[in-house]
């Protein structure tokens, strides 16, 4: 059952630190950190102390400990508890993008959501990072860009690597350009659908309603005043048209729907476009 978990610099500084279980006689963190380091060397990545198991790994000089209750001399638990730590320490790298003492300082709350949720009340909950996204609310803090001097064969050029978590592949890249001025979109039409969906699931796993509710938003930056047509496959299907009756179960049938008033619906009902 884990105790603690913490990250520790090379001089002995705890950098984060979360206790998970506070009944009976709990050593503190600080006295397994000093069992690590005996005579200003760090021991091997197990280590015992009374009823406390301590592992701990080093990557990039810093040092991730985990003190757990010795439950027996078990090779298979060993393992597992220094494979936590490696998947740790992948987690904590995804989503900061960096693992050095200024990146993890700066981003302790983020870390702190992570612990929070990889261990439950002592014991492993996850280290999935596709289930932990959902859960963690705190956004990275972009670490300053290193500079890398690159000597080529004509001048003397800056080559610049910046750091960046690997969470921004999710955010989305309209939001960016739309906050630019016109003139510099040069013909460019953004489309962006959104869709909510409601459903109702028995206990039996089958699904009882099911209903979707969306809109589809187009902005167009053109110069000219060109005519723009938006059409729908035939899997769309009008409530109030005659192909409904004839339309199969796995059609979406659109039983209402608004359209902007700058939007010319004479042919909408009959071609969808």
């Amino acid at each position: 059952m884990i105790v603690h978990i913490g990250i520790v610099n090379a001089k002995l500084q705890v950098l984060l630190h979360r206790q998970y279980r506070h009944d009976g006689n709990v050593r503190s963190f600080n006295e397994c950190v000093e069992l690590v380091w005996k005579d200003g060397q760090v021991c091997g990545p197990v280590q015992k102390l009374d009823d406390v198991l301590v592992y701990h790994i080093c990557r990039e000089n810093i040092h991730y400990l985990l003190c757990a209750r010795n439950g027996g001399n078990s090779v298979a638990t060993d393992a597992s508890a220094i494979e936590f730590l490696n998947e740790l320490y992948m987690l904590i790298k995804n989503f900061c993008g960096a693992t050095t003492e200024e990146s993890l300082r700066k981003n302790a709350l983020l870390i702190e959501e992570i612990l929070s949720e990889t261990v439950n009340r002592g014991h492993i909950y996850t280290t999935d990072l596709s289930s932990l996204r959902p859960c963690i609310y705190s956004e990275p803090i972009d670490m300053p860009s290193l500079k890398k001097t690159v000597l080529t064969s004509t001048l003397l050029a800056t080559d610049t690597k910046p750091i960046v978590p690997n969470t921004t592949a999710l955010r989305p890249v309209f939001g960016s350009r739309l906050e630019q001025s016109q003139n510099q979109h040069r013909a460019e039409i953004f489309v962006d659908v959104v869709e909510k969906i409601y459903a109702t699931i028995s206990k039996e796993g089958t699904i009882t309603n099911f209903s979707l509710c969306g809109s589809v938003n187009l902005k167009s930056c053109l110069e000219s005043k060109a005519s723009i047509i938006l059409g729908f496959n035939e899997d769309l299907v009008l409530s109030s048209s005659e192909s409904e009756s004839e339309s199969y179960s796995t059609d979406v049938v659109l039983s209402n729907y608004i359209l902007h008033e700058t939007v010319k619906s004479d042919k909408f009902a009959a071609d969808q476009t």
